[in-house]
């Protein structure tokens, strides 16, 4: 592949210039547009699509991006999952106002189809870093405990000191031969996984 890339971190794209040896822009779409090359066989957007201002403007562009018959892959929260409908306004990924819009299958159709895309897949699995039980109990013990941790660089060590604040127990069961869980799959999920916290704890320095 031959491989061409728009970050708005200088630190990241300066890591994958010098790590990876790739053509990174520094800035958003809008900036770098007049830059990049021409019509793309896969166009990637990996976290990217709930951050966006005016999404319908991003997407026509991704259309004159993308050649005819090429493919644009998304990866962002699902505003219909199981998580989101029970956990509501809880649920981490509703995080204004870093995410601006948080989308279902069918509001994503619904903004993609007009500009010419069509869909060919949806898979809608875990949530990013979490397995769904553990998104669920994560989501719930915020809700009762009415201390929404979103915004803290260590969500999980402010959830825990909350915890410990309010003087509430916390229980361990050892299931290793009822059930099995990984938070990552790999290197790739590992940097996705903290991609959130190094960027808020940078951004906070």
């Amino acid at each position: 592949w031959d491989v061409e890339g728009i970050e708005l971190d200088s630190r990241a794209a300066n890591v994958a210039r010098s790590f990876y040896r790739l053509r990174i822009h520094e800035g958003r779409l809008e900036d770098v547009r007049s830059a990049l090359r021409g019509e793309y066989d896969v166009i990637t957007l990996y976290h990217v699509l709930e951050h966006v201002d005016d999404q319908i403007s991003f997407v026509r562009d991704l259309a004159t991006l993308c050649r005819p018959g090429g493919l644009v892959v998304i990866k962002t929260p699902n505003a219909q999952s199981l998580p989101a409908r029970i956990l509501e306004g809880w649920w981490e990924w509703f995080a204004a106002p870093e995410h601006l819009r948080v989308f279902s299958p069918s509001s994503l159709r619904g903004l993609l189809e007009p500009e010419g895309f069509a869909t060919e897949l949806i898979l809608s699995r875990r949530g990013d870093a979490s397995r769904t039980l553990f998104e669920l109990v994560r989501g719930s013990a915020r809700r009762f405990l009415r201390r929404p941790v979103r915004g803290e660089v260590a969500e999980d060590l402010a959830l825990a000191q909350t915890y410990l604040g309010r003087g509430l127990k916390v229980y361990f069961a050892f299931a290793e031969r009822l059930m099995e869980t990984r938070m990552y799959r790999g290197l790739a999920s590992l940097i996705e996984g903290w991609s959130k916290n190094i960027y808020l704890g940078g951004r906070r320095s």
